[in-house]
Formats: structure tokens, C-alpha cells, sequence
């Protein structure tokens, strides 16, 4: 019998024991379970996916975890969420939108020649998000053979962008990378249909995760499968423009800093107009957004985790960014 397994760690790399039991913490699902992918939310609560097998093949498995390592009671009554697509399910792929709805993306196998890609979300409380794709669920089949996705991410326009790969009966496997609309239908403007695939080596190759750039252009880094396999890195223009290097550079005074709840944000230097908010965490992770025409603003952090966040302030021509913590 397997369990999913957790385990969190201070910064000098010592176990935390706060954390379950000396800083680690084993769930059971049902019967035999594997963590592939974990996540973190806004507010310190942790995500882990992966398949769970009950004896009748895998399917998928999410959990929620307070910040102490217990079970959140929250989501869906247990802290468990299991989702059957066709009992052979794969799920690689975990993240957290800036409303708190949550992606899970893999693979799932309709019969023993035919696999395709799968993208779920669920609203904050487990329950599926029927707004999406009108059952929460959006299945991808491009080859026919076998498809999965392997990582997934949100856009900050929260288009959802999907990497993997899919197995074709001539020539290498190549990198496949989806879009999908916040509704879960393909994104049209995306390489005319939605899908784009590269091949890169004369090999299979395998993407595995993906990132974004500074600018908005999607990095996807992957393997290929050789005798002397070798990383592989693809950047692919995804239409945004999230650059700030053409703007003008603004200064925003903020306080109190260090705050507990509330960040007050002086935005007098702006133009009038509307001025859009976003919060970064040490990661990088974007963990807020909201907008304001105000020249006075009162940021609301109370759900963010103690520790130290970017900010940046954006309006049609001016940008700043401050750097603030939460205690």
C-alpha cells in the first residue's frame, strides 16, 4: 500500500516540526497512491495531485492540506477529491489561478491504442467547476495515440497553457504545448487551432515543464530520448505583452512596511486612469491581482503567508514596483 507523502523543510534544510509529525506527513486516498505534483496556495494551504488506485485502475487524486500538515475538512468534506475519467488516469500538472480555482492536467488512456490529454478545474472547495467546458472537464486528442499533458500554467489573462506529448505512427515524438479559453475550450489564436507541436532533435523528445518569461513568451524545457539524451529548451511566442520596458517609470510610496493585513499604496505620480495590481511571492508566483483608477489605494493581503512580495503597478503608460513583507 502506497500513501501520499509530505514533507516540509526550514531554510537551512532542516525538517520543520510544525509540520505533521517532525516536519513530515503521510495521507492515505484510497488504497495505492502516488504524489506527482504539489502546489501552493495564496494563503498557505497545499496542494498535492497524483493517481490513486482503489483496485480497479488509476484515477485521479487531489488533496488540500492546512498549513500544519493535517487534512482540510474545507475541500470537499475530507480534504479528498478523486475523479474517474476512464480508469487509467494520470494527472502531472497542478496550478492555482488568481481566484483560487484549481487546474489539474495529464493523461488519460480511452482504450489500449488511444490516450488523450485532460485539463480539470475545480472550484476552491473541491467541487468540480462545471463553467468550465460544462462538466469541469476538457479532454485534448490530437494523434489518436498517446497524448498527455505533463505540466500546465495560468496565464495572467487566465488562458491556460498546457505541455507535453503526444505519440504519432511516423517520425519523433515531438513537444506539444495546448491553449485553452478560461471557459476550457481551445484557444483558437493559438497557432490557428489551439495546439502547436515541435520537434527538435531527430529524436523523441519529451517537454516536461514550462515557464514564463518576464515578456510573456512560454519556456518549455523537456528531454529527448537517445543513447546520449541531452535537455531540451523551446521558447514559443504566446501574444502577450507583459513587458514593462517601454514604460514610464513611476514611484509608489507604500505603508506601513512590514504589514499584518493592510498595505497602503500612494499612487499620486500615476495618471488618472485605471491601474492594474499585481503581487508576486519569492517564487515569483503570481498571488494577487486587482485593479483601481484611485490615487489612493488600500491593498488587502490578508490571505498571503507571512514572508517578503514583489509588487508591480501597471497603467497604460507609467509602471513602478515596490518590494513589501507581511508579518
Amino acid at each position: 500500500i502506497n500513501d501520499v507523502a509530505v514533507a516540509r523543510l526550514n531554510e537551512d534544510g532542516t525538517f520543520d516540526s510544525s509540520f505533521g509529525t517532525n516536519g513530515k506527513q503521510i495521507h492515505n486516498v484510497t488504497a495505492i497512491d502516488n504524489g506527482l505534483k504539489m502546489a501552493l496556495q495564496a494563503d498557505g494551504k497545499i496542494l498535492a495531485c497524483g493517481t490513486t488506485d482503489d483496485g480497479f485502475g488509476n484515477t485521479v487524486g487531489l488533496i488540500r492540506l492546512n498549513t500544519d500538515g493535517s487534512l482540510d475538512a474545507s475541500f470537499d468534506g475530507d480534504g479528498k477529491v478523486t475523479k474517474l475519467i476512464n480508469a487509467n488516469d494520470s494527472p502531472f500538472g497542478l496550478a492555482v489561478q488568481s481566484d483560487g480555482k484549481i487546474i489539474v492536467a495529464g493523461g488519460t488512456r480511452i482504450s489500449l491504442q488511444d490516450q488523450s490529454g485532460f485539463v480539470l478545474r475545480y472550484n476552491t472547495d473541491g467541487s468540480t467547476d462545471n463553467s468550465f467546458d460544462t462538466d469541469g472537464m476538457s479532454l485534448v486528442n490530437v494523434s489518436g495515440l498517446a497524448d498527455a499533458f505533463r505540466d500546465v500554467l495560468v496565464q495572467p489573462d487566465g488562458k491556460i497553457l498546457t505541455a507535453g506529448v503526444y505519440d504519432i505512427t511516423t517520425g519523433d515524438v515531438p513537444f506539444w504545448v495546448t491553449r485553452l479559453n478560461t471557459n476550457g475550450s481551445l484557444d483558437n489564436d493559438f497557432s490557428t487551432d489551439g495546439s502547436t507541436t515541435v520537434g527538435l532533435s531527430g529524436f523523441d523528445t519529451y517537454a516536461r515543464a514550462m515557464d514564463l518569461t518576464p515578456s510573456g513568451d512560454l519556456i518549455v524545457g523537456g528531454y529527448e530520448n537517445s543513447a546520449d539524451p541531452d535537455l531540451r529548451l523551446l521558447k514559443l511566442k504566446t501574444g502577450l505583452n507583459i513587458s514593462v520596458n517601454e514604460l514610464e517609470s513611476r514611484t509608489v510610496s507604500i505603508y506601513p512596511n512590514p504589514t499584518t493585513d493592510v498595505l497602503n499604496l500612494d499612487l499620486s505620480e500615476f495618471e488618472s486612469g485605471k491601474k492594474a495590481i499585481r503581487v508576486f511571492d519569492g517564487t515569483g508566483r503570481l498571488v494577487h491581482e486587482s485593479s483601481t483608477i484611485e490615487s489612493k489605494f488600500k491593498l488587502d493581503i490578508g490571505s498571503l503567508v507571512d514572508g517578503i512580495y514583489t509588487g508591480t503597478i501597471v497603467s497604460k503608460n507609467e509602471v513602478a514596483t515596490v518590494q513589501f513583507s507581511k508579518h
